[in-house]
């Protein structure tokens, strides 16, 4: 489960991230508002999760959750929607990166809004996403320490 996270962009308020929705047109779930308002991204700790992938099983690590306004242009939320826009299904938002730039991305529209998924780091043909559970909540309540069997 999240504990914290270290490195996050500067505090937000609710107006930058009303602002941040209306400029982007979309709605966020109410669990990822609330961890943009009291985390507003960094590197999570614990930082692990399990990723099944073609059936199997494997371990995997989120880097860095996304923030609005963050100073490190790769670890903007803003930034990071931008690069994606010709990639990523319809109503996703890439919200993490792990260390070799794949992305974590949540699920805006109906009717699957706020679910978690994984995919690819983007290139020019779009990416295909794996489901990783049903809300923004459980996912970082399944992070863990690498050492946890889980």
């Amino acid at each position: 489960m999240l504990i914290g996270t270290m490195e996050a962009g500067p505090a937000i308020s609710e107006i930058e991230l009303a602002r941040f929705e209306r400029d982007a047109r979309l709605t966020l779930p109410l669990d990822y508002r609330a961890f943009l308002l009291r985390h507003n991204g960094g590197r999570p700790v614990p930082a692990d999760f399990w990723l099944t992938l073609d059936d199997e099983r494997l371990p995997w690590r989120v880097h860095y959750f996304y923030g609005l306004n963050d100073p490190v242009e790769s670890c903007s939320l803003q930034w990071n929607l931008n690069l994606t826009k010709n990639t990523r299904p319809f109503g996703t938002l890439p919200i993490a990166s792990d260390e070799a730039g794949n992305m974590p991305y949540l699920r805006w529209d109906k009717p699957n809004a706020g679910s978690v998924y994984f995919g690819p780091t983007p290139s020019g043909h779009g990416v295909e996403l794996t489901w990783l559970c049903g809300t923004f909540t459980e996912f970082i309540q399944t992070l863990h320490e690498a050492n946890e069997k889980g």
